[in-house]
């Protein structure tokens, strides 16, 4: 691709000769119908800028200089609401979609009230273990990198699985339990390198610049949600602007990056975006710094949304997100900081990942939607392990794999508001899901015995839901539901009943319950792992494998103590039981499982393996007010789980405790804006399987004690990231840049042990150290 020829192009788009403005919608927060008329207005300092929402719910303000702004948004029958601190940049519209809450008493004067809690959930059915999260924070809390998986670690309950991988540990939940949606439709692992059965990998194709605040769940999630055990990301794509054609062009992290975005034609309702993203990873190489382990990523991705509402047939989004990545490891001699790739081998992996996803709603009444969506998605895995001979320089093939899923799934849902008190939901999902997995691993000199196998077959995934919320007061909400899901592929079902209850006596106060039965199918490819008998023939054994299933407890206190500041404490207790064991009596569990680049494969499991996990959640958070934010979290938490010998042990996940620090400033320098964010973490150090010397060296492969499961543990993690932004705002495009310090004071944690069967000693993988990341991005 000729990326000048494509800069220039972007270059060419129009540019507005006007100021910047704050653009968006306002709708009915249940129903998200339009709210016509809405008083929208600017209240920050002496600034007096108002307007109302149009037929459509869409406002403009207008000629706005750069910089942060609040803004109050009214309508008769609605909560008013405060929007602060909205960052519009030179050469970029703000666009800010606002919901609004019906009140649910028709009398009195309705006083806006400041205080408002920023991190309230998008979905009111929730009352606990859920926050809401805007893009800015991705960007802002420093080591996030602009991924939102990153970022969430820093929350309360959230346990950091490794520095080179961005999975998500809830709870002491296994990262495999996690559920990602994009505007509604589940969709595979969204990252690059993500390995077969994971939700996690090291860079993420998830592009910030075209997401907008989205919701993040740690369980006892409401009945709209299945087949997840551990947590949700319930992340949505916004929509291009409909004022103007904007651009965007950027170099980081996360790689090269090309955007535009605007209305299809002028005055007109539709729009569309586009972002394509390229590997920056081989430059940071060249100069000289350590990048993921002294291999070289190359990866790229395309995101986009095309945005078409009509006047009569509804409204009609195209989006889609996609992408291909390939690494290599070179056995080196030095090899502590090649994270995943043990002495003697060469390593070469790639994946692949593509959604396209179609969304149709439609308004019957202002009280009765339905939402139909369409979506097909593929991802692939291929791994080539060659082993290494150091004294003849010999390789040859010690595995591979070349696993591939393709899933087609139609979802619609029905939404109907009885009255201002009371409305209901109900939905369902089909999908057709075709795989061929094919893995082979070296058991002899080209000898190879087949891992996993299967071949287009393709079967039938189907889940159903129904779910009411009901106001019995204005403090005082309810909801409740069914979730219903069963496996085509070995006829397995579950009925999962959810319930919540939230009340808030005052405006500084609330307080959550929430209940949830989850179950969750096994990743795809535990199913056809390949059990061998002495005459050399195979079984699939874990074909009936039944699903993992969860109760889930939780109860959260709330209070506001200022207007910016506020505290939450949670607790909650989780029983998990049917986890598959090994039913030879190891101390393999499904309950530990998806935190790496290649996922164990086991043959001969049973759903008779328990787990529970039971923790206390602090967070204290100061919203950005006047310049200053920060958010502390700290978590105690125990995680076990219990295999076939009856005997309780940590699971991998078990670090007993973590601590978050964020902290951060933003300042004026002129016309530009500056920023200082700092963030420290103290958590247990990871667990691991002790190795067995003796068996190890007579086999000549690592072998672990099965009694000593976990019992090791390494030193707690300790890490400081410091990050330093600069915005400077021109007339009609604002420059940005960032440089992130991550690991600061180059601390080694300590990643993972392997025994090295040429110096016959058990040696440690570590972690990231010192590595410096830039960022520049031009708005245009």
């Amino acid at each position: 691709m000729n990326f000048t020829n494509l800069f220039l192009a972007f270059l060419l788009f129009p540019l507005s000769c006007l100021g910047q403005a704050i653009t968006g919608t306002v709708t009915d927060e249940e129903m998200e119908i339009p709210l016509p008329g809405a008083n929208v207005v600017v209240v920050s300092g002496d600034l007096i800028l108002g307007t109302i929402s149009d037929e459509n719910g869409a406002f403009v303000l207008d000629v706005l200089k750069p910089g942060r702004y609040t803004i109050q948004i009214s309508f008769i029958g609605y909560k008013p609401q405060l929007i602060p601190n909205i960052l519009v940049k030179a050469g970029k519209d703000a666009t800010v979609n606002l919901q609004l809450k019906e009140s649910r008493i028709d009398f009195g004067e309705v006083v806006i009230k400041s205080g408002t809690r920023q991190d309230a959930p998008r979905n009111q059915m929730a009352s606990v273990s859920v926050r809401s999260f805007s893009v800015e924070q991705t960007e802002r809390y420093a080591g996030s990198l602009g991924d939102p998986a990153r970022m969430a670690q820093n929350y309360a309950g959230v346990i950091i699985a490794g520095d080179q991988r961005n999975d998500i540990v809830i709870r002491g939940n296994a990262p495999s339990g996690l559920l990602w949606r994009l505007d509604g439709l589940p969709i595979p692992n969204p990252n690059h390198f993500g390995a077969a059965g994971s939700t996690g990998g090291p860079v993420s194709m998830l592009n910030n610049n075209l997401l907008t605040n989205s919701d993040f769940y740690s369980g006892a999630f409401p009945a709209e949600f299945g087949n997840a055990t551990s947590g949700v990301f319930d992340l949505r794509m916004r929509s291009g602007s409909k004022q103007k054609r904007q651009s965007v062009f950027q170099v980081g992290f996360n790689g090269f990056e090309l955007g535009t975005e605007g209305p299809f034609k002028k005055g007109g309702n539709g729009s569309y975006i586009l972002n394509y993203r390229y590997s920056t990873m081989a430059l940071m190489d060249k100069l000289g710094f350590d990048v993921a382990g002294g291999a070289v990523p190359n990866y790229q991705d395309l995101s986009f949304k095309f945005d078409l509402p009509t006047e009569k047939a509804g409204r009609f989004q195209l989006f889609g997100l996609g992408g291909f990545s390939d690494i290599q490891f070179e056995q080196q001699e030095d090899n502590k900081n090649n994270f995943d790739n043990a002495a003697g081998f060469n390593t070469r992996n790639g994946s692949k990942m593509a959604t396209v996803g179609v969304n149709h709603t439609y308004f019957f009444s202002d009280d009765t939607r339905i939402r139909t969506q369409i979506g097909i998605s593929g991802h692939q895995v291929q791994t080539k392990i060659d082993s290494l001979n150091f004294d003849t320089n010999e390789e040859w093939i010690y595995y591979g794999e070349d696993n591939q899923e393709t899933h087609y799934q139609i979802k619609s849902t029905l939404k109907h508001r009885f009255n201002k008190r009371t409305y209901a939901e109900a939905g369902f999902r089909s999908l057709v899901t075709k795989a061929n997995y094919i893995d082979s691993v070296e058991r002899s000199r080209d000898q190879y015995e087949v891992v996993t196998e299967w071949k287009d077959k393709p079967w039938l995934f189907t889940e159903g839901f129904v779910q009411i919320n009901h106001y019995l007061s204005e403090q005082v909400s309810s909801s409740g539901g069914l979730h219903l899901q069963h496996m085509g592929l070995n006829n397995t079902i579950a009925l999962e009943p959810r319930a919540s209850l939230k009340w808030e006596p005052n405006n500084k106060n609330s307080f959550g319950f929430g209940y949830g039965f989850h179950s969750q199918i096994q990743p795809l490819l535990v199913y056809f792992t390949q059990s061998y008998l002495e005459d050399g023939t195979s079984l699939t054994t874990n074909l009936d494998l039944g699903m993992t299933k969860s109760h889930q407890l939780a109860a959260s206190y709330n209070r506001m103590v200022t207007k910016n500041f506020r505290l939450k404490l949670e607790g909650y207790y989780q029983y998990l039981f049917d986890i598959p064991v090994e039913i030879a009596g190891s101390t393999f569990s499904m309950a530990n499982y998806g935190s790496s680049f290649h996922q164990q494969r086991v043959d001969s499991l049973v759903n008779e393996g328990l787990g529970k996990n039971y923790g206390l959640e602090l967070t204290l958070e100061h919203y950005l007010s006047e310049g200053f934010y920060f958010l502390a979290t700290g978590t105690l938490y125990q995680s076990k789980y219990l295999t076939l010998d009856k005997q309780w042990r940590n699971s991998q996940f078990n670090g007993n405790f973590i601590t978050n620090l964020l902290a951060g400033y933003e300042f004026n320098i002129g016309k530009s804006l500056m920023g200082i964010d700092v963030r420290t973490v103290y958590a247990g150090g990871k667990r691991f399987q002790a190795i067995d010397i003796e068996s190890t060296k007579e086999n000549g492969y690592t072998v672990y004690e099965p009694t000593l499961a976990y019992e090791q543990r390494a030193d707690p993690y300790f890490r400081t990231d410091l990050r330093l932004s600069y915005k400077m705002f021109m007339k009609k495009m604002s420059h940005e840049w960032a440089i992130d310090f991550q690991n600061l004071t180059n601390h080694q944690n300590i990643y993972s042990q392997y025994y090295d069967i040429n110096n016959e000693s058990v040696e440690f993988n570590y972690q990231s150290s010192f590595t410096i990341n830039f960022l520049y991005r031009l708005n245009f």
